[in-house]
């Protein structure tokens, strides 16, 4: 069956089919080591299904390894498969929150996204995460769905957009520094990025004209330093992409400037540690003009930092990383992201997620002959390795 499906982030390829080839070789012996959830066969959204024997309780970290999946084509099948499939994942998150402990969820997203889900998670106005529906990324809506009625629950619970801000993203960026700026002054009068769900935007105008009056209003405490910082911004703005090299130049110097950067730490209180995030990450992103396979060793080198930095921040918490499963393996990649919190300690339970698809994908693509037996009659399998990992196959 040609596969409705690509992958956004096509990385690691020799990963995946070496899991392929390791399952393949291991099938006769996965009989004794996986057990089926019969519990229900519809995918419905609310399904939930029970871990305690798949997920340990006690640890600090966990790792959700996953395929990166944008929809093509969209039919009702694709639909009720992206459904089937966010409901197992939204279960586990359920399970690692209120059994688990885990309270801040970190996500393979570039981090100038994350004001804006973290807008629509806490007032469910899907108008700030639009370009999602817009680009027919069905998969992430329905995820953010799910944490919204997470959060509804647990309000606690925190979302983190982890992933570098490459130059293609420098308009999303701006507009992200901007909100992220001026949102919490006023937001009543702050428009979000369309309106009524149509495909129109807000002129960026609309915004940029009230955070002009925000920057000449006397009763903000924006300094003298940080006011040449904001109408630079405002103005790269107004520019989007084409103002890619000075917003790079901007940061650059920003990271020079002790005084600006205490400036910045006294004007965005909560909203420090993202705004440095959010420059650190396009400050390494402008050197690629979007992802590629080429560079997945260097990106994990900038994103373990990233990672424990977050993590450092509060050491009580719980977390879970979701990450492309190249990032979550130990065999063929060494020096990933799972690897290094291994080697510092943090002994993270590792869950591979392996959708039907994925496995139709690399068939297909590669010829390889089927490794991956999806004919159980649940939703899904797993096959539990060790200690710390677990392959979870989702029908």
């Amino acid at each position: 069956m040609k596969s409705k499906y690509k992958m956004k982030y096509l990385t690691g390829w020799l990963l995946h089919i070496c899991i392929l080839i390791n399952l393949s070789c291991s099938n006769q012996k996965m009989a004794d080591n996986i057990e089926m959830d019969n519990a229900s066969e519809t995918g419905t959204e609310d399904t939930h299904y029970s871990f305690e024997k798949i997920i340990p309780e006690d640890r600090k970290i966990y790792l959700i390894g996953e395929v990166h999946m944008d929809l093509k084509e969209m039919t009702l099948e694709n639909l009720e498969y992206i459904k089937k499939t966010t409901a197992i994942e939204d279960s586990i998150h359920h399970y690692l929150v209120e059994q688990c402990g885990v309270t801040q969820f970190m996500f393979e997203i570039p981090s100038c996204w994350e004001i804006f889900y973290s807008i629509y998670l806490q007032t469910g106005d899907t108008t700030w995460i639009h370009d999602i529906l817009d680009t027919e990324q069905y998969f992430l809506y329905y995820r953010l769905k799910y944490m919204r009625n997470l959060i509804i629950l647990h309000p606690d619970v925190k979302v983190s957009c982890i992933d570098a801000n490459y130059r293609k993203y420098a308009d999303k960026v701006e507009f992200a520094m901007v909100t992220t700026t001026f949102y919490n002054l006023n937001p009543t009068e702050f428009y979000p990025p369309y309106v009524d769900n149509k495909d129109i935007a807000i002129p960026v105008s609309a915004n940029l004209n009230q955070c002009i009056w925000l920057l000449k209003n006397d009763s903000i405490n924006i300094t003298p330093l940080l006011r040449p910082f904001f109408t630079n911004l405002i103005i790269y703005t107004v520019e989007g992409n084409a103002a890619d090299t000075k917003l790079y130049d901007m940061f650059v110097g920003a990271f020079k400037n002790d005084a600006l950067i205490d400036a910045f730490k006294k004007f965005y209180k909560n909203d420090f540690d993202y705004i440095m995030r959010m420059m650190r990450n396009y400050i390494y992103g402008y050197q690629y003009p979007e992802i590629n396979s080429a560079m997945l060793q260097d990106r994990d080198n900038f994103l373990f930092p990233e990672i424990v930095g977050i993590i450092n921040k509060n050491q009580h918490a719980g977390y879970c990383l979701q990450l492309g499963m190249a990032h979550t393996d130990t065999t063929v990649y060494h020096n990933m992201v799972r690897s290094r919190l291994l080697e510092n300690k943090y002994q993270p339970f590792c869950v591979q997620l392996m959708p039907q698809n994925f496995n139709e994908i690399l068939t297909n693509t590669l010829q390889l002959p089927k490794a991956l037996d999806y004919n159980f009659k649940g939703n899904y399998l797993y096959n539990k390795k060790g200690f710390d990992d677990v392959q979870l196959l989702i029908k």
